[in-house]
């Protein structure tokens, strides 16, 4: 299962939402739990800097493929 964030992968709201779906889902599961998020640093007001922190596609589907590997 992998979870997409545009917050950083520290502290975020997908850690909240594995924490809640672990114990429902362990017993099922076939590879690790992963997140994909932005880069773990300030927010910049630049609009050009601020997409180069958030979590591409390129990086979406590196994380999916490795799952899929796994599997």
């Amino acid at each position: 299962m992998l979870f997409v964030q545009e917050a950083t992968t520290v502290c975020g709201v997908a850690d909240r939402v594995i924490a809640d779906i672990l114990p429902d889902v362990f017993p099922y599961l076939r590879v690790p739990l992963a997140k994909v998020g932005g880069e773990h640093c300030p927010m910049p007001s630049s609009p050009e800097l601020e997409e180069l922190m958030m979590p591409s596609v390129r990086k979406i589907f590196r994380a999916a493929m490795e799952l899929l590997e796994e599997y």
